[in-house]
């Protein structure tokens, strides 16, 4: 890149993260091109997550009630004034030449955004194994320089595209805002690259419930991104369908090698949320914007 270094912010929207932020706060501070800053937006926790920041090096800023994920995310941006704003999760650890692979894309005008992909590290249950090879926050190992989804757990943002497009829409508080800021920023003229050299490790761990509830709660909200923001749904059970797929092709692995019950029973069980969230989606009127 020509010209002044782009001022760089690491931003982390945290509730209840004490147990992974300082990893998160480490890894950012270790990087190639180190940030300008690390900041975290404490949520409203209830355990020691602003002590832990601010131990790990952190500016924090803290909020007495839980305001949601969009909304700390815009709380994030706006109260820096660094140029390109890099986002991760309270529960990733960033490979430590994140911030570089990410600012490589930066050189084009057109470039609003600039995402990476997950790896899921924190294995401790068969859901959590399903979850690496089944539901991973990926969109393959080749750059895509024109890509419809950033994901909310390792992106970045230009300052002066998150102004153009009014930041986060805050009617989204856990679920879809990574969807819903890609839509309008398209919309809007931005371009997004996806960069798969730019990775980070995923720390979560899932019980059958919170994984469950993980699905549901991505493709319902992801179904609403679209409807709030005029966006073509070609199939609204595309997700569903996706999801059988993957069941007939495990009934194929078991035939074939023995192997692979207890992913196909995840698998089915799958089947109820992610149809749930479909259905729901479909019928639903979309809210009324007013970010």
């Amino acid at each position: 890149m020509s010209g002044q270094p782009l001022r760089v912010v690491a931003a982390i929207p945290c509730y209840n993260g004490a147990e992974t932020v300082a990893d998160t706060i480490r890894s950012l501070l270790n990087q190639t091109r180190a940030p300008d800053e690390v900041l975290v937006l404490d949520d409203g926790s209830t355990d020691d997550s602003e002590k832990v920041a601010r131990e790990a090096g952190a500016r924090v800023i803290s909020v007495a009630e839980n305001i949601g994920l969009s909304a700390g995310r815009n709380h994030l941006w706006q109260s820096t004034d660094a140029e390109i704003v890099v986002y991760l999760d309270a529960d990733t650890v960033a490979h430590d030449d994140l911030i570089e692979r990410l600012l490589d894309h930066y050189s084009e005008a057109d470039v609003g955004g600039v995402g990476g992909q997950a790896v899921e590290s924190r294995i401790e249950s068969i859901y959590d194994k399903w979850r690496k090879f089944t539901a991973a926050q990926t969109l393959g190992d080749e750059l895509i320089d024109d890509s419809e989804l950033l994901f909310g757990l390792c992106c970045s943002y230009r300052r002066s595209a998150l102004e153009g497009v009014s930041g986060f829409d805050q009617f989204f508080r856990s679920n879809g805002e990574d969807v819903d800021i890609c839509i309008r920023m398209r919309q809007a003229g931005y371009r997004l690259v996806y960069e798969p050299a730019a990775v980070v490790e995923h720390k979560r761990t899932d019980t059958f419930r919170s994984l469950m509830r993980m699905l549901y709660r991505y493709e319902f909200f992801a179904h609403l991104s679209k409807m709030r923001n005029g966006a073509r749904i070609e199939n609204h059970y595309a997700a569903f369908s996706l999801r059988l797929r993957f069941l007939f092709d495990r009934f194929g692995q078991i035939m074939r090698t023995g192997r692979g019950l207890k992913f196909a029973l995840i698998d089915m069980a799958a089947l109820a949320p992610v149809f749930a969230a479909c259905w729901r989606g479909k019928r639903s009127r979309p809210p009324s914007t007013g970010r």
